[in-house]
């Protein structure tokens, strides 16, 4: 009687602390009442029961309360996984934990979860026994879709963010997200869903005129070098040979060309023009008033 008495007083124990851990850990619970309806807290007292049962050999029985329980709550936990206290899936549909599985204190997983093998034909090559699913330390929260697979191990305090694979060992207290969604918005798309609004100006910036942006000058373009000089050739000085005018030969040139000339026009002024002698035998001999008898005899 002592051994049952012991046995429920410590049931009731880890019932009000499963409600006090989603309580804790969901704002939404406003009462424990509340809290019974959560399909997180039948999926976990079933899989305890089957837990139990799956290591005394009663191995079908304990499956068929796991898919009982899968089908009221969404949650697939198998009987053999092992799983600390205040553990809390948060939501639970979709969330899959597979058999060999290791789950620490104060775990908490969001919907959508999956901690399984990576594949049948690698588990076939693996030895009897060996482990083929994740261990999950003390303290590890899980994001909704991530999947982590295979033998690996999550260190304690570690945050793995949600529509993350985790494929390697994480280490203790680190940070794992998938990279984050990209937005493109549609080009000439100027529907008024989708062109966003400009901000509404401060009173710090209303009052403080907008600075004009100055035009850059363009680039100066490059000055092509001068092709090189190319150097002339210096023509060699002509040589002026002196020469030496006397004063007899300047006098003697003086009088060829000015005195000369000058004297040969005073002196054909100074004579008087002889007149014309008629011709003998021409019409201009014999005087206008004699009449002409033509020419004279000799």
């Amino acid at each position: 009687m002592r051994t049952c008495d012991g046995a429920l007083k410590a049931a009731a124990a880890r019932i009000r602390e499963d409600v006090a851990t989603v309580r804790a850990k969901d704002p939404a619970a406003c009462s424990r009442r509340e809290v019974l309806l959560y399909p997180h807290i039948h999926a976990l007292w079933t899989y305890r029961v089957a837990h139990r049962l799956w290591h005394r050999g009663h191995r079908l029985t304990a499956r068929a309360l796991s898919l009982g329980a899968r089908a009221v709550s969404g949650i697939e936990i198998h009987p053999a996984a092992v799983i600390g206290r205040r553990f809390f899936v948060d939501h639970g549909t979709a969330v899959v934990i597979g058999a060999t599985v290791r789950i620490g204190d104060d775990v908490m997983l969001y919907h959508q979860v999956t901690l399984g093998s990576v594949g049948w034909w690698k588990d076939l090559r693996r030895p009897a026994g060996a482990r083929r699913h994740p261990v999950v330390e003390d303290g590890v929260i899980i994001g909704t879709g991530a999947s982590v697979l295979g033998p690996v191990t999550i260190g304690a305090g570690a945050r793995i963010g949600a529509h993350t694979v985790v494929l390697t060992d994480v280490e203790p207290g680190s940070r794992v997200s998938a990279p984050a969604a990209e937005i493109h918005s549609p080009a000439g798309d100027q529907t008024p869903d989708r062109v966003p609004r400009p901000a509404p100006p401060s009173a710090a910036a209303a009052e403080t005129p907008a600075a004009v942006p100055v035009p850059e000058e363009p680039a100066a373009l490059p000055v092509p070098e001068a092709p090189a000089a190319v150097p002339v050739p210096k023509e060699p000085a002509a040589q002026v040979t002196p020469v030496r005018i006397r004063p007899v030969q300047v006098q003697r040139a003086w009088a060829a060309a000015v005195v000369r000339p000058v004297q040969r026009g005073v002196a054909a002024e100074a004579t008087p023009a002889a007149p014309a002698t008629p011709l003998l035998g021409s019409r201009q001999s014999a005087p206008d008033h004699l009449p002409h008898r033509g020419p004279l005899q000799p």
